[in-house]
């Protein structure tokens, strides 16, 4: 087998080639993680401007819900009114309406507790019966 001369300038023009082909695959990726930013950036500006729809929106149901209108009547003129925005205001209604506490919960009294409560008696009860104590209102 004999050995024939290289000429480099064809070995420097293949191996341009083949960079250039992965080059050109690097090129392509830089390409599309470019146009993803842009991407990005415009889907967050959009989803800033629809948080800010949306508090403008509530805004206007709230001061119309002030303002006279029931939920039920914005709704039936078309409106879509969000269950948040008239529980706002019914809690602030009912809670203003109302006149007396809840009655306390009653427990189930034990044979132990016959007596009353130690917070109810200013004292033990041997002191309260002890006998030949003479009770200064007593007659």
């Amino acid at each position: 087998m004999s050995l024939t001369p290289l000429d480099p300038n064809t070995v420097r023009a293949a191996a341009q080639a083949a960079l250039d082909a992965r080059l050109g695959l690097i090129d392509a990726i830089v390409q599309a993680q470019n146009e993803r930013a842009v991407a990005a950036a415009k889907v967050a500006e959009a989803q800033a401007a629809e948080r800010t729809a949306a508090a403008t929106e509530l805004a206007a149901i709230k001061a119309a819900l002030d303002g006279g209108w029931s939920a039920p009547e914005l709704r039936k003129a078309g409106l879509k009114v969000p269950t948040s925005a008239v529980a706002g205001k019914k809690t602030a209604t009912t809670a203003a309406t109302k006149t007396s506490p809840r009655p306390p919960r009653l427990q189930p009294s034990s044979p132990a507790k016959l007596e009353p409560d130690a917070a109810e008696s200013t004292g033990t009860d041997a002191e309260q019966n002890s006998p030949g104590e003479s009770y200064p209102n007593a007659s």
